[in-house]
């Protein structure tokens, strides 16, 4: 209930709007991307997206494949789309989400023995007495104590003050493997925030990396995005208020724009 859009939408919307690849992350969990590396192969095989699986009914196995009529009319051939997927680079990990107010960190194993590492750290969190399940109950020191073959990239939150010691700490745990986020949420502040990320990042020897950090893949998905807060949220759009985000900036951008 956090994104508007599946792995699939994201991983079409890119091709469409030129991306050469697209990095798509879970919150701490790995189970979404699945369907984004099937809609990749589907359009490698046959230039053609797939239709979404749509439920009927109350009972399992009720349910119908449906196409999205905002990609009824693709702007290439398939030979065309075949070509562009064969091209593209998907990148997929977890963004962990933690319990003891660090900021988001996004992880991509840089290998398959990233990958151990990064499920077994999921796994710890689901585990761990009392959390219930569903959960995943992980705080920084879980990530530190094996960053080994792991690429991080922190999302500041709107406090900045505290980011050079934590980026210090995460370098000492994978050096050369880090990277600052900094993102363009037009709300009034930008100019101000984006200078405060390149005088951190410069201190702390720490690469800037740009993100939309994008919640749907087109605008037309805002409305969606807001009916999903106030579900996980148990509110209405009247009541929602700032659990909202202040506009519709979330969405994939063009590639000249980023």
């Amino acid at each position: 209930l956090r994104g508007a859009s599946p792995g699939p939408h994201m991983v079409l919307t890119a091709l469409l709007l030129g991306y050469s690849g697209i990095g798509i992350a879970d919150r701490n969990t790995v189970a979404g991307v699945v369907r984004a590396w099937a809609a990749l192969k589907q359009l490698r095989e046959d230039g053609l997206p797939a239709p979404d699986k749509v439920r009927e009914g109350g009972s399992p196995g009720e349910y119908y494949w449906a196409e999205n009529p905002e990609f009824a009319a693709l702007p290439f051939t398939p030979a065309q789309m075949k070509a562009k997927a064969e091209r593209f680079k998907l990148a997929t990990g977890t963004r962990l989400v933690f319990a003891d107010g660090t900021p988001d960190i996004v992880v991509y194993p840089a290998n398959r023995a990233g990958w151990g590492r990064l499920c077994r750290l999921l796994s710890h969190g689901n585990l761990k007495d009392g959390v219930r399940k569903g959960e995943c109950h992980l705080v920084l020191d879980d990530l530190l104590n094996d960053a080994r073959d792991l690429l991080l990239t922190l999302m500041p939150g709107r406090r900045l003050d505290d980011l050079p010691a934590l980026l210090a700490r995460l370098d000492e745990a994978a050096p050369g493997a880090v990277w600052l986020a900094a993102s363009m949420h037009r709300r009034g502040d930008d100019r101000r925030r984006l200078a405060r990320l390149k005088a951190i990042a410069a201190a702390t020897r720490t690469p800037l990396i740009a993100t939309n950090d994008a919640l749907y893949d087109s605008i037309a998905q805002r409305d969606l995005q807001d009916v999903l807060t106030c579900i996980r949220e148990g509110t209405t759009i009247e009541r929602a208020g700032r659990l909202l985000e202040s506009n519709a900036e979330r969405h994939l951008k063009l590639p000249q724009e980023m």
